[in-house]
């Protein structure tokens, strides 16, 4: 019987938007529908007004090892994902993975992951997981 406990990192520098907040939400719901294992327990670290969020990460992840999470999904406050996307990043069985974003950019074409060859990784009609140099944690799942 697979034991998993799950911290949830969400840290911000202003007030969350409803379509973060509805996937959030929708995202535990699912996950107290559909566990990702026999045994589940699910953390939630949330840090507000952080003036330096690479900093508040790195905290809320000492955090959740410190309260023995077994995975660490980071999320930015930002996105918007589907109710399954723990259930998803799971099922790849992966030490890190995460979802390849566009760059926030107006009339870009870029994502933010980068490929072994240092270019930027489309996803744009692909499915799967493909090794990269670098990747944005705005969805991010860690094996702590």
């Amino acid at each position: 019987m697979q034991k998993i406990n799950l911290g949830i990192v969400v840290c911000s520098n202003r007030d969350w938007v409803t379509p973060f907040a509805s996937s959030l939400l929708g995202m535990v719901l699912h996950l107290r529908e559909q566990p990702l294992a026999d045994e589940q327990m699910v953390m939630m670290k949330l840090k507000n007004q952080c003036s330096l969020l690479p900093d508040a990460f790195e905290t809320a992840f000492e955090e959740c090892l410190r309260d023995k999470a077994t995975h660490v999904l980071l999320l930015a406050d930002d996105m918007i994902f589907p109710r399954d996307v723990a259930h998803r990043l799971f099922a790849h069985g992966k030490r890190c993975v995460a979802i390849n974003m566009r760059l926030k950019r107006i009339q870009s074409e870029d994502f933010a992951s980068i490929d072994m060859e240092g270019n930027s990784l489309t996803s744009v009609g692909k499915t799967g997981l493909e090794e990269v140099t670098s990747m944005s944690p705005a969805i991010m799942l860690l094996d702590a």
